[in-house]
């Protein structure tokens, strides 16, 4: 199994027919991996946190998977957050920064917490300028009411956007 499952999940069932159903996740759903915490948040946006870890493609690819496996929505913004010594590396960023997966992102916002992660994503933003708006935040709750934005069919935001 890819990881461990939390929270309000409906694991895979076998059908009549002996045919495994899609998990189906709920909008408060947390998905662990060794190397990220996937959040399925109710107000319409993923959150990923990277843990102390330097994130390599084939985790990269493995972390995209599980989330098109398990999203309820086929594009939303994502929130991105990591623990002081998370990385990813060169093919990694790359990867996180391609059509395949941008495709699927309405916007991101990092949460940094010092200036190694501020330089960090400045970094990455100027080496592979995602194809969505990206926005760096010190503080979580900022950076959830800017995502808030970019979350399809809220009308509310949109109207504030305006």
């Amino acid at each position: 199994m890819v990881g461990k499952l939390i929270l309000n999940c409906i694991h895979n069932k076998t059908n009549q027919q002996g045919a495994k159903n899609k998990m189906k996740v709920t909008y408060s759903t947390t998905i662990e991996l060794p190397f990220a915490s996937i959040y399925f948040k109710k107000e319409g946006y993923i959150h990923l946190h990277f843990k102390n870890h330097s994130t390599n493609l084939e985790e990269s690819k493995k972390l995209f998977a599980t989330v098109r496996k398990n999203s309820p929505w086929e594009k939303c913004p994502f929130l991105i957050s990591g623990e002081d010594f998370s990385s990813q590396d060169k093919e990694s960023k790359a990867f996180n920064t391609s059509a395949e997966v941008s495709k699927h992102m309405s916007a991101q916002a990092f949460i940094v917490s010092n200036s190694i992660q501020k330089i960090t994503v400045n970094f990455f933003v100027k080496m592979f300028k995602p194809a969505v708006p990206l926005k760096i935040f010190t503080n979580e709750a900022a950076a959830i009411q800017w995502l808030m934005l970019y979350v399809p069919n809220n009308t509310e935001a949109k109207k504030q956007k305006q």
